[in-house]
């Protein structure tokens, strides 16, 4: 609605590229005129949108927190335009406490300086009260209007399953599939689990696709695509799926095991039955699901005498020796830690995620990802280095914090809601 009011350029600032493409590609049908900047346009391609915003014909302009990263593009965008509305969707990336931290997403408050004359609103389906706090604080919000709907709509009708076994987990899993009518999604908490369920239900003729990160970006798109066009009945995926799915008539999202936090519970369940219309919300769990949760999160956050170890090899590889590729780097890096228990691919995404090490094609810049043949360099930032090593230790805790929360949640029975309540702090 600010948009098409013509009081000036909405910006919105957003964390995935396919989730900026889908909405600027549903905007357009609506006649809205919208753009996006993203890493994957071609110079032709920017220079038409900035000829665009020159004759005032974009009212809504969508882009990562990376290129408003960028003090030039900062500085070309209030010359040919007037911001007055920053709107920061999935804000809890901002919080390193919100479960998808994204350092700039960090930065925006400092960056969003640029336009003080702009109003600022921060979205997100999921906050508890330290990381309302820290969006408010990151972003300079001054005594902000806090607006919070309930978590669970009541047309969405929840169950939590304790199964015995694996086996009774994927037979409950599969019956519910085969009596379930319309469109759902299955999630699974790792990428094996995904594959065995995807051969399961194709097995018993259920029209499926699957998605993780551990898929080329081309196949990951193919089944988003073909889900999104109702082509498949189910998507089998790891939380990789779904940030900004916007699809109303999802009428069931099942969970094959206990997710990681609340948050993503919270998320996942939320993208069914957006149209008001029933949609059933079934979680099947045993009780060996919190130690394999437990053990991700352990192999997610590598010792830190090791974190510090790695980047001062590749810091070493790539300004004394001039190693740029990331297949070698990765390669140096295992024999320096061979016959330890050392995952390579966990610390540098790790260090990706953190901008420490930047990758240098942009098709690569996912990184969900592991080791991939692109060329990398050391990042700049020592201030975030810094207090990147001090905050590090916490940030696992937190994390068990949150495993442990979701694990009262599915074991409370009648008292779920109140676990949930009092997680939110509602």
């Amino acid at each position: 609605m600010p948009a098409i009011s013509g009081m000036g350029l909405v910006l919105v600032v957003s964390p995935l590229i396919a989730l900026i493409r889908d909405q600027v590609r549903k905007y357009q049908q609506m006649g809205i005129q919208c753009d996006a900047f993203d890493s994957m346009q071609s110079s032709e391609e920017r220079n038409d949108v900035w000829r665009r915003l020159e004759r005032g014909k974009v009212r809504l302009l969508y882009l990562s927190p990376e290129r408003l990263a960028l003090s030039s593009f900062r500085e070309k965008l209030g010359r040919v335009a007037t911001v007055s509305l920053v709107a920061v969707d999935e804000a809890h990336c901002i919080s390193q406490w919100g479960g998808h931290f994204r350092p700039e997403y960090r930065k925006l408050g400092s960056y969003l300086s640029s336009f003080s004359n702009a109003q600022k609103l921060a979205l997100t389906a999921t906050a508890t009260k330290k990381v309302k706090s820290d969006i408010i604080e990151a972003l300079g919000l001054n005594q902000p209007q806090v607006v919070v709907d309930r978590y669970l709509r009541d047309n969405l009708k929840i169950r939590v399953v304790k199964c015995k076994s694996y086996a009774e987990q994927l037979n409950d899993l599969l019956q519910s599939v085969l009596s379930a009518t319309g469109q759902g999604i299955v999630y699974a908490p790792t990428r094996k689990k995904v594959d065995e369920i995807y051969s399961a239900l194709k097995r018993s003729e259920i029209s499926c696709s699957r998605y993780h990160a551990g898929m080329q970006h081309r196949g990951r798109n193919k089944s988003q695509q073909e889900f999104l066009a109702n082509q498949s009945q189910v998507m089998v995926a790891t939380n990789a799926f779904g940030m900004g799915i916007d699809k109303a008539d999802i009428r069931f999202v099942f969970h094959a095991g206990m997710p990681s936090s609340l948050e993503n519970y919270v998320q996942e369940i939320g993208r069914a039955g957006r149209d008001g219309a029933e949609a059933k919300c079934y979680l099947f769990y045993t009780g060996r699901d919190y130690h394999l949760q437990k053990f991700i999160v352990n192999k997610s956050f590598p010792d830190i005498d090791v974190l510090k170890t790695s980047y001062q090899e590749i810091e070493r590889l790539v300004t004394e020796y001039s190693v740029k590729n990331e297949a070698e780097i990765s390669e140096n890096l295992q024999q320096k830690f061979l016959g330890e228990d050392f995952d390579v691919a966990s610390v540098m995404r790790l260090f990706y995620k953190e901008g420490f090490i930047v990758r240098s094609d942009p098709s690569a810049m996912d990184w969900n990802m592991g080791v991939v043949n692109s060329q990398v360099s050391m990042g700049q930032n020592q201030d975030a280095m810094a207090a990147f090593w001090q905050q590090y230790p916490c940030r696992k805790e937190e994390q068990l914090e949150k495993l442990q929360n979701i694990r009262d949640y599915v074991t409370a029975g009648d008292r779920r809601n109140e676990v949930i309540q009092s997680y939110f702090d509602l």
